[in-house]
């Protein structure tokens, strides 16, 4: 009897310390890279923070000489080298001056003399923000677990005050992204060295909603310039059903329902006419009931506030009472880059008095994003464009091709007179004809023959990030915006005996097409994905990577089965589970 006690107490001992088990979910440390990149998990476009890509160019139509504070509003290019307000980049630290281009700025200094990431590497990346007064996130994303009734889940991150006034936000958000379901404001004003900052949450054990919500750290101080830092090693736990101790910060429920803002567009106007839509007929409330003017605030690109913007080169768009308006300037004759919005739903009862942005509940304040799309007659026509091309090589592509004038036949190359290219990570910005992807390559456009050439990046051998033109015909008419999408192959050289081969690509008829797509571009390509050959589901992004299962310990997968396939964060490889063990997956010519 007494050994069956010490066994049962065993098993009650092993039961409660997998109950209270401290689980990374997910660990961020931004890798390492010498040169500049985007994260993937920072939001972009209007409002959001800039990536300072260092070989932005200027658009003089967007200077402020008076000054000012608004990183919409300076040297694009200046901005950008030296990570000004508003910009962003991950970078190692010891790198971040290395694109100042013999600009001298002092935000910076002495960090770049620190040198190192919050690990103590001289080669480690980490998240580089000059906040200045941009209220915005500087990282979110979607959890890859469900989270469990009655846990408690730690967020915490390594932070870097370069200067005073720092502080920020620590959320968790509905699986949607749309409703702020826990909040913690953190002050970090300790400047100089790195800190670790943390906030414990709980998930109620009455919860009736466990998805897979989203975390987030975002800025909160927009009231001060002096708002740079860096953030590494971002860490969310499950520390499982015993209390740590300290402040405790709730997660509310789901919403059982959300306001959703629809696309809305006016197609086929008149060139030269300001283009008025009632934006909020279709879209709705979160009670199902129509929204009104009265009943929402209206965020031209989701920001607080901002009911007029001004696109440089195209015009001017502004809301007021449920109408938004697009005034083309004079000199503009094409169809203006579409743009978007979202709505703050006033009439659900307040839980925090006065503050619509963070309303827990039901429901949230807050919509998604909806694109609004106006066009005009009368302007030639470019038409998307789909290239093959072999890995690491130099490619010329005839993109006018398929393009038509006024008159809708092909257009003749001496009545194009330019050949413009928009940066596929900022789509409002000017066009260019050279155009560079860090990471990737530079994209030209030939002045005399018209011709579009990508050149890849030593090394780079995988398909580029889809890219948008658009031309302005001799007589002055600018056509719309059209996407080149380039597939690689894989050249077709020989294996050679002890490496990992390559095959030259197998060219016969497909016996069968893709049926199902996922997508989140903008704009549905022509047969797409129909035109794939011999898959199930297809996936197409220009931002976001696909995500597998990630784990820090393989072992503590408790229901395993054959097949599963997981990325093992410790010892960095996409592992598949054969019955018996788990084995990182190798390249290898298959035969």
């Amino acid at each position: 009897m007494n050994n069956l006690r010490k066994i049962i107490s065993a098993i009650v001992v092993m039961i409660t310390c997998n109950l209270n088990a401290q689980t990374v979910i997910f660990k961020e440390d931004f890798g390492k890279s010498t040169t500049r990149v985007r994260s993937p998990y920072t939001p972009s476009g209007v409002g959001y923070f800039i990536f300072a890509d260092p070989n932005t160019v200027d658009n003089p139509l967007t200077d402020e000489a008076s000054g000012g504070w608004d990183p919409y509003k300076y040297k694009e290019d200046v901005m950008a080298r030296v990570i000004e307000n508003g910009y962003y980049a991950v970078v190692n630290p010891i790198n971040i001056g290395d694109d100042f281009n013999g600009i001298k700025d002092w935000t910076w200094e002495n960090f770049i003399k620190e040198g190192v990431d919050a690990d103590g590497n001289t080669n480690g990346a980490a998240f580089v923000v000059n906040a200045g007064q941009v209220l915005s996130t500087y990282y979110k994303r979607q959890v890859d677990q469900s989270l469990i009734k009655g846990h408690y889940y730690k967020l915490s991150f390594k932070l870097y005050s370069v200067s005073e006034g720092v502080i920020l936000y620590s959320q968790i958000y509905s699986s949607s992204g749309n409703t702020l379901l826990a909040q913690s404001t953190i002050n970090a004003s300790t400047t100089g060295k790195w800190n670790e900052f943390s906030t414990t949450f709980k998930l109620s054990d009455d919860a009736t909603s466990i998805l897979k919500l989203q975390i987030a750290l975002a800025n909160a101080n927009g009231g001060s310039i002096k708002n740079d830092l860096v953030i590494d090693n971002i860490i969310f736990e499950d520390l499982g059903t015993t209390n740590p101790g300290g402040t405790i910060v709730d997660i509310k429920d789901e919403p059982l329902s959300e306001p959703k803002a629809e696309d809305d567009s006016k197609l086929n106007n008149t060139v030269g006419s300001a283009v008025s839509i009632s934006i909020l007929d279709n879209d709705l409330l979160y009670d199902g009931t129509k929204a009104t003017a009265a009943s929402v605030e209206f965020r031209l690109f989701g920001i607080k506030g901002l009911t007029e913007y001004t696109v440089a080169g195209e015009g001017k768009w502004s809301y007021s009472s449920g109408i938004l308006t697009f005034t083309p300037i004079g000199t503009f004759k094409g169809n203006p880059t579409p743009i978007t919005y979202s709505i703050l739903d006033k009439t659900y009862p307040e839980v925090v008095p006065g503050d619509y942005d963070y309303q827990p509940g039901s429901a949230t304040a807050e919509t998604n994003r909806a694109k609004v799309i106006v066009t005009y007659v009368g302007n030639p026509t470019a038409i998307s464009d789909n290239y093959t091309m072999n890995a690491g090589t130099t490619t010329s592509f005839d993109i006018l091709e398929n393009d038509t004038d006024l008159a809708g036949t092909i257009i003749t190359k001496s009545d194009v007179n330019t050949i413009l290219l928009i940066d596929p990570f900022n789509p409002l910005a000017m066009g260019t004809n050279s155009l560079v992807v860090i990471g990737e390559g530079t994209w030209t456009v030939d002045s005399s023959t018209k011709k579009l050439t990508f050149t890849p990046e030593a090394g780079f051998t995988d398909a580029p990030t889809p890219i948008q033109y658009y031309f302005t015909d001799t007589s002055g008419n600018n056509s719309n915006k059209a996407t080149v999408t380039i597939t690689v192959t894989g050249g077709g050289t020989t294996p050679t005996p002890g490496t990992i081969c390559t095959k030259a690509p197998n060219t016969t008829t497909a016996t069968s097409f893709t049926n199902v797509g996922v997508s989140t571009m903008s704009t549905k390509l022509a047969n797409w994905p129909t035109a794939i050959p011999n898959g199930f589901l297809a996936l197409e992004s220009s931002t976001k990577g696909f995500v597998i299962t990630r784990t820090a310990d393989v072992a503590k997968i408790v229901d395993t089965k054959e097949g599963m396939i997981v990325y093992d964060t410790t010892e960095k490889c996409v592992k598949l589970y054969n019955g018996t063990i788990w084995h990182c997956i190798e390249k290898s010519c298959n035969e």
